[in-house]
């Protein structure tokens, strides 16, 4: 059988049938630098969990720069709220025409479907990121050290931040 995979193993064109050279089927060898590059770590994985004070110091600024970042590629654009301290509000539709708009104006109704599909957008992206706090609120509690989740909880609003689960609050 010819082309890649199929039974056989045989690789369209490859003079001895196998996948490589003559090394038996076996593949390449990797060097060890190539298989270091090809496992690298998400953004999950370099966040470090939160030190407060101690012998040792507070990492917030290390801590802040990875969670920024693993918060973003978690949860897109409510991430944000990391860096920003404050929600993120996407822009608001431009339909400086959108009253006037009529069959004469917007004969085949182009212009009104997008700026409808331009509404549906932005609602549905700011319902998603209302969805996706109590996510990030408890993906950032996660990294929190037990020193640190005693802290916060000893904050007198620590128990209305709990109940809402607000991440910007946390």
């Amino acid at each position: 059988m010819t082309g890649r995979g199929g039974r056989g193993g045989r690789w369209q064109g490859s003079p001895k049938g196998g996948r490589g050279s003559g090394n038996s089927g076996r593949g390449l060898a990797r060097s060890p630098r190539s298989v270091i590059a090809t496992s690298s770590l998400n953004a999950d994985q370099a966040v470090p969990m939160l030190r407060i004070g101690g012998t040792t110091g507070s990492n917030w600024d290390y801590f802040k720069r990875k969670m920024s970042v693993a918060c973003m590629e978690s949860v897109g654009n409510l991430g944000r709220l990391i860096d920003d301290e404050a929600y993120y509000v996407p822009p608001q539709v431009v339909d400086a025409d959108f009253g006037s708009l009529n069959p004469a104006s917007d004969p085949h109704g182009i212009r009104k479907a997008m700026l409808l599909k331009e509404y549906e957008g932005r609602h549905k992206e700011i319902r998603k990121m209302k969805e996706d706090r109590t996510k990030m609120y408890a993906y950032i509690y996660s990294k929190l050290s037990k020193e640190s989740q005693d802290e916060i909880a000893r904050d007198a609003s620590f128990v209305t931040i709990e109940a809402e689960r607000d991440p910007l609050k946390l």
